[in-house]
């Protein structure tokens, strides 16, 4: 097994190759880009040329113009062009820097909170030590144990008691006869019919033997009612024992000077959330960078739109046609070559923009997986699994995954299924930074004993019967402090 930090690393190693795979694509579609409007370029020169060689009125002499004047406009967007990538990418690798600098902020934020923690439970620890000295608090916890196993014996017996009512009580329930008296409360003061009513009800309930029947069901709805009153009240009784222990412990604390202890736990937790919180906005920050990024590799941006908007225009104007004609009729060969040069480059042209097209859609898929995958990350933290005590299996095959993921082979989904199956949080002697050593906040105690509003602590040295309320037989609820069930982990929504 490996720690939850060893595997945030791994996400983190992830994020990093696939922003430095985005980079790939956008530098390569910006090559490719550069390339076709050197091509345009070269375009405009032969167009040029063909003019030079062909001018014999004042029409092919203007175009010549026009194309100078729009070649110059073209070259000026295209320099502001590569000033704003520029700027872009320099924004993105400060971006970057960032968010480096965050995650080292936050490595050293959770070393320290974990030097915190562990001055806590060290603490308690002592703390607890000299407690298990007191014979008062002794007493009290013998007490507070017989409590629990008498609400256990009656749990169990309750619950029969209720399945009893269930499975023996559905003879009773699909007799059409014995439901009708039953239902009219036959037998009872509270019976109400006429005389003809009465008199074939009588009837009846002679032939069916109605009278036993109705005790024997009766029963068999009492008893469960009786035993879960009594369950109620034994369950009310431990919850006092309960609390006198964790009142016993809370008092030991307070004199211990835990809570200084807690402060700083507490001091710790707000540092790291806000440095998390920090690298959240600065992770929203280079996703939107990137997506700016994206129109400039896609070749979307509107100055590459207009300055080849304002090339396009001038190839479409009317004497090109002409060049093209009266270059097939000449003898002589030089415009032909030319001719035959705009051919090739329109060929070229077309390659290359099916080129951009596959780098800027590789762009987009792999932008999209690496907002997945941050958003992923997001939650693994949100869900405290590189928590001090989180642990995961198998972590080949996590780093396999992510692999997979990266090249595009699964969902996050999916990734996420496998992490959550993997993770485990240890045994730990506190689950939080409030209450005493013992029962995880928002869990459930024996049989349906619910923990009070303020944090009811399941205080040490005391057993939790397996099986009650039918909790301790899944084998993966541990009750800190010395709370014996034979739990080997469990599982809630966070660690510390």
């Amino acid at each position: 097994m490996i720690s939850g930090r060893e595997i945030l690393d791994l996400l983190d190693r992830e994020l990093q190759q696939m922003r430095a795979q985005i980079e790939t694509f956008e530098e390569e579609a910006e090559n490719r880009s550069g390339q076709l409007i050197e091509l345009r370029q070269r375009e405009s020169e032969i167009y040029r040329e063909l003019a030079k060689l062909r001018i014999e009125d004042l029409a092919l002499e203007q175009f010549r113009d026009t194309l100078d004047r729009a070649e110059k406009q073209a070259l000026s967007l295209l320099r502001e062009r590569r000033d704003a990538i520029a700027e872009l990418a320099a924004r993105s690798r400060a971006s970057q820097q960032r968010q480096s600098e965050l995650e080292s902020s936050r490595q050293q934020q959770a070393a320290s909170l974990e030097q915190a923690t562990a001055a806590l439970e060290n603490r308690l620890e002592q703390i607890h030590a000299e407690l298990e000295k007191d014979p008062d608090y002794r007493t009290q916890q013998e007490k507070t144990q017989q409590a629990i196993d008498i609400l256990a014996a009656a749990d169990e017996k309750t619950g029969q008691a209720e399945r009893d009512r269930k499975e023996k009580g559905e003879p009773f329930r699909n007799d059409a006869l014995f439901m009708y008296l039953w239902k009219r409360h036959y037998g009872t003061s509270a019976y109400r019919a006429n005389l003809i009513a009465r008199f074939f009800d009588r009837l009846l309930a002679r032939h069916i033997r109605y009278e036993a029947s109705r005790q024997n069901y009766h029963r068999l709805l009492e008893i469960p009612k009786r035993l879960r009153e009594h369950t109620d009240k034994l369950k009310k009784e431990a919850e006092r024992e309960i609390a006198r222990l964790s009142e016993m412990e809370a008092a030991a604390e307070k004199a211990g000077g835990i809570a200084q202890y807690e402060e700083a736990v507490e001091q710790e937790k707000k540092t790291l959330a806000d440095i998390d919180e920090a690298i959240e906005e600065e992770v929203k920050r280079y996703h939107s960078l990137l997506a700016e990024h994206g129109k400039f590799s896609a070749g979307d941006d509107p100055l590459l739109t207009q300055a080849i908007k304002i090339l396009v225009a001038n190839f479409r104007a009317e004497p090109i046609p002409q060049l093209r004609r009266e270059a097939a009729m000449t003898e002589g060969y030089e415009d032909d070559t030319l001719v035959s040069e705009l051919a090739e480059l329109r060929h070229r042209k077309d390659a290359l923009a099916e080129i951009i097209d596959d780098y800027s859609d590789a762009h987009r898929q792999q932008t999209r997986r690496l907002q997945a995958l941050s958003d992923l990350r997001l939650r693994f933290k949100n869900y405290d699994y590189d928590a001090t005590n989180s642990r995961f299996t198998d972590a080949d095959a996590i780093e396999l995954l992510l692999r997979e993921f990266r090249n595009g082979q699964i969902s996050a989904s999916r990734l996420w299924r496998a992490i959550e199956r993997a993770q485990r949080f240890v045994r730990y002697a506190r689950q939080t930074a409030l209450g005493g050593i013992g029962f995880p906040r928002g869990m459930r105690l024996p049989g349906g004993l619910g923990l009070p509003r303020g944090g009811l602590r399941f205080p040490r040295g005391v057993r939790f019967p397996g099986g009650l309320g039918g909790l301790g037989r899944s084998g993966g609820i541990p009750f800190p402090g010395g709370v014996a069930n034979g739990g080997d982990g469990f599982r809630t929504g966070g660690g510390f």
